[in-house]
């Protein structure tokens, strides 16, 4: 991506009306972040493994869930054979159900919007305790203007599915280490509903809410989109 539009693109549009600065938030476009522009395009080629502007792509509806998973887990580990099973069997949403989206609106709007809390890995844990009703229930109290505090989640007698989606919401918002990438891999202790969930929290971990502009493989915009 140029320098040019690397600088208009990365921060805001601002122009200056009635003697004040008045700034837009930018949204990345399909041309923004034509690979042609970038400075690692270079002989007719990506110069670079992976991509630095991933994010920018996603915002702007011009990489597939397919692409966004391979690019997010290109490292060898214990997952890659059940990554393989979920973009086999992929159903074009991100979330459980119709349900599971609206959970997660309502929670948004309940809980408002606070820059220091609402960072990636609490979207990726809000996503995960949404998924289940009655897991969002035993988990509501966590939820502070500051953090999301695990210490005041109700966990007796939850499923081991729903113990597992709460672990692992944890984990990714605490970034610590309670489950092992081997049980995340183990079917299970991890269902493969759950291992779907689980892949596309990590994707809202590394880019944010952006993830939801991924379009799915026959080219329409916004696959999370129930």
């Amino acid at each position: 991506m140029s320098r040019t539009r690397t600088f208009l693109a990365r921060f805001f549009h601002a122009w200056i009306t009635g003697g004040k600065m008045v700034i837009r938030n930018f949204k990345y476009t399909a041309e923004d972040v034509d690979c042609q522009y970038c400075t690692e395009f270079r002989h007719g080629r990506c110069q670079v493994q992976k991509c630095p502007w991933l994010k920018e792509r996603i915002e702007a509806g011009v990489l597939s869930y397919r692409e966004a998973v391979n690019e997010a887990f290109t490292d060898p580990s214990p997952l890659q054979t059940r990554i393989k099973i979920v973009l086999r069997h992929y159903k074009k949403s991100f979330w459980r159900d119709k349900i599971h989206a609206q959970r997660f609106d309502r929670m948004q709007a309940i809980l408002g919007y606070y820059r220091e809390r609402n960072t990636n890995p609490y979207y990726a844990a809000l996503f995960l305790l949404s998924s289940d009703e009655e897991l969002l229930r035993r988990v509501a109290n966590c939820f502070t203007k500051k953090q999301i505090d695990f210490s005041k989640a109700d966990l007796r007698n939850l499923s081991p599915e729903q113990y597992a989606l709460y672990k692992i919401a944890k984990c990714l918002y605490t970034d610590s280490a309670e489950v092992s990438i081997d049980e995340i891999a183990d079917p299970e202790l991890v269902n493969t509903e759950s291992f779907h969930l689980v892949i596309n929290a990590i994707l809202i971990y590394r880019y944010g809410l952006s993830a939801l502009y991924l379009k799915s493989e026959d080219g329409v915009n916004g696959c999370m989109q129930s």
